[in-house]
């Protein structure tokens, strides 16, 4: 239950008994700090559209407490640069981050769950152990030619890397040659830069830009997913 909602120069925010929650960026832009504290207490989530379609932003430093960053919070600003997310980051909402033009972008170790379109347009190329959950076009529009899973991740969603309304004619992996996945992972694998389920016997994508002249199923696959070879 909340305490009370008020404004801390440049932020809207709600605090709750635990932490305080930034509601809403009401500043001119520009390169923006939000605070670590407030009230001394801890700003712990970025709320729902916080930040979203503010078009005068250059830049975002983020609190070093924080732990959850709900839907859009950070879309559709073609923001430049983004500081680190602090080690604390568990949560990254549908959204929180699309549509944005970051210079890079890189995922802190510890996060677990990375919701639909969470990161579309960003220049991810590593998906750390802690992530346990990818949803629908998380990694949609990626702009790197591999992208690394690590040994947590136990739910990619089969769409992880389309757009949401076009046609099939498009090209939704501008660049990806290969996907790689830690050996240590207990659901997912890759050979030769394709997506597999561990035992190899589901196809679960061969990236559109994978450069080889031609393809053999591997004998050991029983099931190959849909869209596995989506404009290849």
């Amino acid at each position: 239950r909340s305490i009370k909602s008020d404004t801390f120069g440049d932020f809207e925010y709600t605090e709750y008994a635990d932490g305080v929650t930034i509601t809403k960026y009401i500043g001119n832009g520009g390169d923006v700090i939000i605070p670590d504290e407030i009230n001394d207490k801890p700003v712990t989530e970025i709320g729902q559209l916080a930040f979203y379609n503010k078009n005068n932003l250059n830049s975002v430093v983020l609190p070093r407490y924080l732990i959850k960053i709900y839907n859009n919070a950070f879309a559709s600003n073609d923001m430049k640069r983004i500081s680190p997310l602090p080690d604390s980051v568990r949560y990254i909402g549908s959204y929180a981050f699309a549509w944005n033009n970051f210079d890079s972008f890189t995922l802190n170790e510890g996060v677990e769950y990375i919701g639909d379109y969470a990161l579309e347009e960003c220049k991810i190329t590593y998906i750390p152990d802690s992530v346990k959950h990818l949803g629908f076009g998380s990694l949609e529009a990626t702009t790197v030619k591999t992208i690394s899973f690590g040994a947590g991740l136990v739910n990619i969603d089969d769409l992880i890397f389309e757009m949401n309304d076009v046609d099939d004619s498009s090209v939704d992996e501008l660049m990806l040659e290969s996907i790689m996945v830690s050996e240590s992972n207990p659901k997912y694998s890759s050979v030769d830069g394709v997506l597999y389920n561990k035992d190899k016997t589901e196809l679960i994508r061969y990236p559109t830009e994978k450069t080889d002249d031609s393809f053999t199923v591997p004998s050991s696959v029983k099931r190959i997913k849909s869209y596995a070879f989506k404009n290849v």
